[in-house]
């Protein structure tokens, strides 16, 4: 993939150059519009990234200017540090296909972008497995887009000629609708597609090419406009820059959701963090405030030793070993964290105080028993146990868990108090 950045600050350009060249891509950079269209006539660019502002003008008389241009399609990202929605709704009016933040520049979101673009081959068969729906009430006009669909090999599209009757088919993930409709106007289609799901691609294909119609249609959601009539090249390359973004939309989602994961995740073990484990328990507390709730709370023994003796990296196999056990051994019937260093934190639901130390004594005997492959390097555990019967909150139920786990450790080590 090639890449053409507009940009006068260095900072940027070396970062983007970087990116890119980690992952294969062909990076160019230019100051100004002028200097960028002069490199768009003589070399291929699969992107462009541009600075709001430049040496002799702004991004958006760019975008003009390429919006007559063969390169009018291509994929346009604008960076900047202008945060207003004004600004944001003016460029993607436009037709960027998105509009970043100079402070959300970071590698990992870069290379995401990047990827998506040079997947272009893979839009189409993307567009084959989307669920679509085309909605207009001439028939001519959908056979036109019927036409096109099927020279380019996608088939499973569900046409429509009454509004109605689409919306009450069920979701899709893209629509091209009409905005004259017999019963129901376009902009009222819009506003209940955006209110169904922003997860959609909306694109508006109408005979109407008035500038004011057009932004409102994008104002109200519309990810795109084509103004008919159009050719096949131009329809379908709009249809595959919606998709594009349909991509990209839900791998940032995944991406987030995988960060929003690894945020409540401990990073050694991938038990629940300190906080987290917290916030289930006080959760389980207040769903069922009539079932009772244990709470175990346990400590490696003598776990410094360990460190000083084998090392961090035994130490740490030590806790994998430790969180892995705690995990098999407690499965689906409670939850299981790292409370803190070497403590580890289970909460079972629907046990009493007693049954609860049963199963810790079952756990500190499966302790005692790993082989870590070490000489003379065996792991015991002290616990302290509790229940929602001895106290009105989570807190104070880590409290007496804890101070009876200080109990287990003067006592001795190697054993269950409650």
């Amino acid at each position: 993939m090639n890449i053409l950045h507009l940009e006068m600050s260095q900072f940027f350009s070396r970062v983007i150059d970087k990116v890119a060249g980690e992952y294969g891509y062909k990076y160019r950079n230019e100051r100004s519009i002028e200097a960028g269209l002069a490199a768009l006539d003589n070399w291929e660019f699969d992107l462009i990234i541009t600075a709001h502002i430049l040496e002799d003008g702004r991004a958006d008389v760019l975008l003009r200017h390429l919006a007559g241009t063969v390169h009018k399609n291509m994929p346009v990202i604008v960076i900047t540090s202008d945060n207003s929605l004004e600004m944001k709704e003016y460029f993607f009016n436009l037709g960027v296909m998105d509009y970043l933040l100079k402070s959300e520049i970071i590698p990992k979101k870069l290379a995401l972008y990047f990827n998506v673009i040079d997947r272009s081959g893979e839009i189409l068969e993307e567009l084959r497995n989307l669920r679509v729906a085309v909605l207009d009430d001439s028939s001519v006009s959908l056979q036109v887009v019927k036409s096109i669909f099927h020279y380019y090999g996608v088939e499973h599209i569900r046409y429509f000629s009454s509004p109605r009757e689409m919306l009450d088919s069920g979701e899709y993930d893209l629509y091209i609708i009409d905005l004259v409709m017999p019963d129901m106007t376009g902009d009222e289609v819009l506003m209940a597609l955006r209110t169904k799901s922003y997860k959609c691609g909306i694109i508006v294909a109408s005979g109407i090419s008035n500038r004011l119609t057009m932004s409102l249609a994008l104002d109200l959601g519309a990810d795109d406009y084509i103004s008919k009539p159009f050719d096949a090249r131009d329809f379908i390359a709009r249809v595959k820059g919606v998709v594009r973004r349909l991509i990209l939309l839900r791998e940032l989602e995944d991406k987030s959701i995988q960060m929003e994961q690894l945020a409540k995740q401990d990073s050694l073990t991938k038990l629940w963090n300190h906080r987290s484990i917290h916030e289930i328990l006080e959760h389980t507390l207040q769903s069922d405030e009539s079932s009772i709730v244990s709470v175990l709370l346990f400590d490696l023994d003598n776990f410094k030793q360990v460190n000083d003796k084998f090392g961090h990296q035994v130490g740490d196999d030590v806790l994998l070993a430790a969180s892995d056990l705690l995990s098999r051994h407690i499965g689906v019937e409670g939850d299981v964290g790292r409370y803190g260093g070497e403590e580890f934190l289970v909460i079972l639901s629907n046990r009493t105080k007693e049954e609860a130390m049963k199963t810790a004594g079952h756990l500190l005997h499966h302790f005692r028993e790993l082989d870590m492959g070490y000489n003379n390097l065996t792991i015991t555990t002290s616990c302290g146990v509790s229940d929602s019967s001895e106290a009105p909150d989570a807190m104070k139920l880590v409290e007496l868990a804890d101070e009876r786990l200080y109990a287990a450790k003067d006592a001795g080590k190697d054993r269950v108090i409650g």
